[in-house]
């Protein structure tokens, strides 16, 4: 009698804590499924302008959180990958900043052109000048009336070796009122070169396979009477891009 009084409690004590384990287990699912349907109610333009409060309260982390949150299929999605790369950037994450700016939809709109011209600026100071150039030109198709990119691109194509190609942006500012003296007296001698030979080593040290950096170190070390030095990397650029007419008038 004793020992069936024991098994008797013991199949109690399973069973109880059994009836416990499910109770925990259908608490937790309960509490997962309202934490997922209390995401869902949030949409993307809340999730955006907290992100966005975040950004400006620098609360770099929170404002990437939140804006990872928009779905790509929501309105606000290009809006909220602005918000994740000015984050990124500001904490110095340049890769993740330009995934962000690049996950952009590439359709014309003022938040594709933001994202452009964004990354144009980041690629510049990383060094990769062909990338930049290519987004500089993207904003232009969309914004020709836009003098900071008229004069990213008059830069770029000074310091790459091809200034007859930044006449019709110096002259864009020029007319529009927006030229300095240095761009003046570039207007005024398109064969002079730009002297930026420091700017191009620091690209050189951080993208030295740029085709348009190559071509502005060939340029430079033509100018400075290098012509040994210029040709085998005017060879290379010519190799890789047998279409680069700058490269091929340079080399001969």
């Amino acid at each position: 009698m004793r020992l069936r009084g024991r098994v008797a409690r013991s199949r109690t004590i399973v069973l109880l804590g059994m009836g416990l384990a499910s109770l925990a287990a259908i608490a937790l699912l309960a509490v997962a499924v309202h934490r997922r349907e209390a995401r869902s109610l949030v949409t993307g333009e809340q999730l955006y302008k907290r992100a966005r409060a975040a950004l400006q309260r620098e609360k770099f982390e929170t404002a990437e959180t939140l804006a990872a949150q928009i779905e790509p299929s929501d309105e606000y999605w290009g809006s909220g990958r602005l918000v994740a790369g000015e984050a990124a950037t500001r904490t110095g994450h340049i890769d993740a900043a330009l995934a962000s700016y690049a996950a952009v939809p590439r359709d014309g709109s003022r938040t594709a052109i933001v994202a452009g011209l964004a990354r144009g600026e980041l690629l510049r100071e990383i060094g990769r000048l062909t990338d930049a150039e290519r987004e500089y030109a993207y904003v232009l198709d969309y914004q020709p009336d836009d003098a900071l990119v008229h004069e990213r691109m008059a830069f770029l194509l000074g310091v790459t070796g091809r200034r007859w190609e930044s006449l019709p942006h110096l002259m864009f500012l020029l007319k529009s009122g927006f030229s300095t003296w240095e761009q003046l007296v570039l207007l005024g001698d398109l064969e002079r070169p730009v002297d930026q030979k420091d700017f191009l080593r620091r690209c050189a040290e951080r993208a030295p396979g740029d085709l348009f950096v190559q071509m502005g170190l060939a340029a430079f070390a033509v100018a400075d009477g290098r012509a040994a030095d210029a040709l085998p990397i005017l060879r290379d650029v010519v190799a890789r891009a047998p279409d680069f007419v700058a490269a091929q008038c340079l080399l001969g």
